[in-house]
C-alpha cells in the first residue's frame, strides 16, 4: 500500500492525470501541478481495463480463496498469466447466500499502459475504485477523454465501463439502461436508487437517464479520490520486471559494498598491522641504540677477563693443562709427538702401543673433570703394521676466549 512518506495519488483527470496529495487528517487535495515525486498510488484508468464480476461460492463453504477463484475466472475468459507482476484484480463486493459476488479487473491486452515509469508508483489501482458512491448508486464522469459509468453494490463497486459516446446525450442515456438493465438481470446490482454526474452534462442526458432508469440523477462536483481499503494487489508485467530488477540491482550493490567493507577492513587491518610492527621495532632500535654503550662497554670489561683468565685461574694456566694430559700418559706405552696450545684450543699428536691403549687415553681425556671446558675431538686411531696406533686429538676451549 501506499506509505505515509509518499502519500499521493495520481488520478486520470478528465483530460490529463492529476496529482492528488493527502494530509496527516487522511484529506486529499489536488496540487496544482505534478512536482514528479516518486511512489504513492497509480490510478489505472478504466479504458484500460476489462471488467468481469463473478459470483462465486463464499471461501468458507467452499474452502476456495476468491482470488484463486478469480485467477480460473479470467483464465477461462483467456487471459494468460504473465511472468512478472498480476495483470488483474479481485475484491469482494457482497455476501449473500453462501456465495461471493467478486469485483474484478484486469489490464487490457496489448495496451502500454507504462506513463508511470518517470514516478515508479508503490501500488496499482482501478481508478473506480477510489470514490465512494451509496450503495446501489450509480456515477458517471470524464476520464482521460472518455465517459466512464460506475456501479456500487454494498460497499464497493461491482462493475465499471467506458461509454462508447462520446458524448453524454440521450445515446448515451439509453447506453447505461442498456448496461444497467443487463448487470440487473445477471444479479450483479440491485434495482438503483440514483445516478450522480460528475461531469458537465446536457438536459437531454439527464433527462433521458432519469425517464430510462427511473432513478433520481444529480449533477455534481466529483469528489476527492480516497485510498481503498483492501489493496487491489495489481501489479503491471513491466512494473514487476522493473522492480525485480531494480531489487536485483540493490542486492547486487550490497555485495559490492560487503566487499568493498572486507577489502577495506582487510587492507586497513594490515597496514594497522604494518604500522604496529613499524613502531615495534623501531622503539627496538631506539633500545638498542641506547643500550649499545652499556653493552660495549660489559663486552670490553668481559674481553679484559679472558684475557686476565689464563692468570687468575688456576684451570687454566699452560702449565696446569698441559699437567693435567701428561699425568694420564701411562709410563710404558703411549707417548707424545707434537703439543700445541694457545688461548682457545690445545692439539696433540701421538702414538700407542695398540689402538686400546689409544682409545683408554682418550676415554680418560674426555673423563677429566679438569679438562671439561675444552670440546675434544678424537678421530679413530689408525694401526700400523707393527700394531701401533697413531691418534691426534684437538680440544677446543668451550666458548672461546671471548662470548
Amino acid at each position: 500500500m501506499v506509505s505515509p512518506k509518499s502519500q499521493c495519488i495520481r488520478l486520470p483527470g478528465e483530460e490529463n492525470r492529476e496529482l492528488w496529495l493527502g494530509d496527516s487528517a487522511g484529506a486529499w487535495k489536488r496540487a496544482e501541478t505534478d512536482d514528479g515525486r516518486a511512489g504513492g498510488l497509480w490510478a489505472i484508468e478504466c479504458i484500460a481495463l476489462d471488467s468481469a464480476p463473478f459470483w462465486s461460492l463464499s471461501s468458507k463453504s467452499a474452502g476456495v480463496s476468491l482470488e484463486e477463484t478469480a485467477a480460473l475466472h479470467w483464465e477461462a475468459l483467456g487471459l494468460t498469466e504473465e511472468a512478472w507482476g498480476r495483470t488483474w484484480a479481485c475484491w469482494q463486493v457482497d455476501d449473500e447466500q453462501h456465495q461471493a459476488l467478486a469485483g474484478t479487473a484486469a489490464l487490457v491486452p496489448g495496451d502500454d499502459g507504462t506513463p508511470w515509469r518517470a514516478c515508479m508508483p508503490e501500488a496499482f489501482d482501478v481508478s473506480a475504485r477510489l470514490f465512494e458512491l451509496p450503495a446501489s448508486e450509480m456515477a458517471v464522469w470524464k476520464e482521460l477523454g472518455r465517459y466512464v459509468v460506475a456501479f456500487q453494490r454494498g460497499q464497493g463497486v461491482v462493475h465499471f465501463s467506458v461509454l462508447q459516446s462520446r458524448e453524454l446525450n440521450a445515446d448515451a442515456a439509453w447506453e447505461i439502461r442498456d448496461l444497467a438493465l443487463s448487470l440487473e438481470v445477471r444479479g450483479f446490482i440491485h434495482q438503483l436508487h440514483g445516478c450522480r454526474v460528475w461531469t458537465q452534462a446536457g438536459d437531454a442526458f439527464t433527462s433521458t437517464l432519469k425517464e430510462a432508469l427511473g432513478v433520481r440523477v444529480r449533477t455534481e462536483a466529483k469528489p476527492a479520490p480516497q485510498l481503498p481499503k483492501v489493496h487491489a494487489d495489481l501489479l503491471p508485467p513491466e512494473a514487476g520486471r522493473l522492480r525485480e530488477e531494480r531489487t536485483r540491482r540493490k542486492r547486487m550493490a550490497g555485495w559490492i559494498a560487503l566487499a568493498c567493507l572486507a577489502y577495506v577492513l582487510f587492507f586497513g587491518g594490515w597496514t594497522g598491522l604494518l604500522f604496529f610492527r613499524e613502531h615495534r621495532l623501531q622503539k627496538a632500535g631506539d633500545l638498542q641504540a641506547k643500550l649499545t654503550p652499556e653493552v660495549d662497554a660489559v663486552r670490553e670489561a668481559q674481553n679484559r677477563w679472558y684475557a686476565l683468565e689464563p692468570a687468575t685461574n688456576r684451570d687454566r694456566y699452560p702449565v696446569e693443562i698441559f699437567y693435567q694430559i701428561v699425568s694420564m700418559i701411562p709410563d710404558e706405552g703411549i707417548r707424545l709427538t707434537d703439543f700445541t696450545m694457545d688461548e682457545e684450543k690445545v692439539a696433540m699428536t701421538g702414538q700407542a702401543r695398540s689402538v686400546g691403549l689409544a682409545i683408554k687415553f682418550k676415554d680418560d681425556l674426555l673423563a677429566n673433570p679438569a679438562l671439561k671446558h675444552y670440546a675434544w675431538s678424537f678421530p679413530q686411531p689408525s694401526a700400523g703394521e707393527d700394531g701401533r696406533a697413531n691418534f691426534n686429538t684437538q680440544g677446543l676451549l668451550q666458548g672461546g676466549s671471548t662470548p
